[in-house]
């Protein structure tokens, strides 16, 4: 929770977690495609960095779309060849998960916002009405069970299709979690675009809230955690707290690129979809 609030203080924390994640999952794929004799390719990965939960909750995460294989370029050709890869092994995605920890870890304490001794963190202005803001985000706040509002209960993540927990695939380390389960085929475009729908979502769903009789504000969760707890019940000041503390930074990007999807990437013209001029 602590690296959680940290992140959606610092701006410049939150970019370099989402940029040492994908880079460990580029790095991967590049190391597999040239051990089946691909020397000469590169991945590609969008990242779609968030901080809010399913409950109105301060929750940073990143979700990140990665096709599974390389584009390779031959010199004088103009347009790139994608390389399919198998799905990383449990091993291999335990091995991204404990190396981007390792990485975010050494990069916050060579800033000195981390510290085993608080006295060596660099010191960081008075706490202000934004940091209420997110502590009280961050915290649990009341849930209830309420009447069958609509369809808010029966929202499901459309996303990620009901799978067993035996096959479910990820890894953890030290506070550090991955989740690598939801797979799209190549050939379901409507898929692709729903799962890239979801990832861009907004942090709020209208048709989850509801303003109850005696002025507090009711928010469905999306997922109910115990059958007495399916709304979040806040007073309209917690409420407006909340909102606040989902606004990301200024000028920080809700969409990043990676790898040949970089736009300075000199790839990028040789991977990217040509566009056709419309004909009349």
């Amino acid at each position: 929770f602590e690296l959680r609030l940290l992140l959606a203080r610092d701006s410049d924390a939150l970019t370099a977690a989402g940029r040492i994640f994908a880079e460990e999952i580029l790095r991967l794929h590049v190391r597999r495609a040239r051990q089946r004799g691909h020397q000469r390719a590169r991945a590609g990965a969008i990242t779609f960095p968030q901080r809010f939960g399913g409950a109105l909750n301060l929750n940073v995460h990143y979700h990140l779309a990665v096709p599974d294989g390389v584009f390779s370029l031959a010199k004088g050709v103009t347009r790139a060849t994608f390389r399919p890869l198998p799905r990383p092994t449990p091993d291999q995605l335990q091995e991204v998960t404990e190396r981007t920890a390792q990485r975010v870890l050494a990069w916050l304490r060579r800033r000195r916002l981390i510290a085993d001794d608080p006295e060596e963190l660099s010191r960081s202005p008075e706490p202000g009405a934004l940091d209420e803001f997110l502590a009280t985000a961050l915290g649990m706040g009341q849930l209830v069970s309420l009447p069958t509002m609509g369809e808010a209960e029966a929202a499901t993540d459309l996303a990620s299709p009901p799978e067993s927990r035996s096959a479910r695939r990820g890894g953890a380390a030290e506070g550090f979690n991955v989740h690598a389960a939801v797979l799209v085929p190549a050939s379901d475009r409507e898929g692709r675009e729903r799962l890239l729908r979801y990832c861009a979502r907004a942090p709020v769903s209208l048709e989850r809230l509801t303003l109850l009789p005696d002025g507090r504000v009711a928010y469905a969760l999306r997922h109910t955690w115990r059958p007495d707890q399916s709304h979040r019940i806040m007073q309209p000041l917690e409420f407006l707290a909340r909102l606040a503390a989902l606004i990301p930074p200024p000028r920080h990007p809700l969409i990043r690129f990676h790898g040949v999807f970089a736009p300075n990437c000199r790839w990028r013209a040789a991977v990217v979809p040509e566009v056709t001029e419309p004909t009349a």
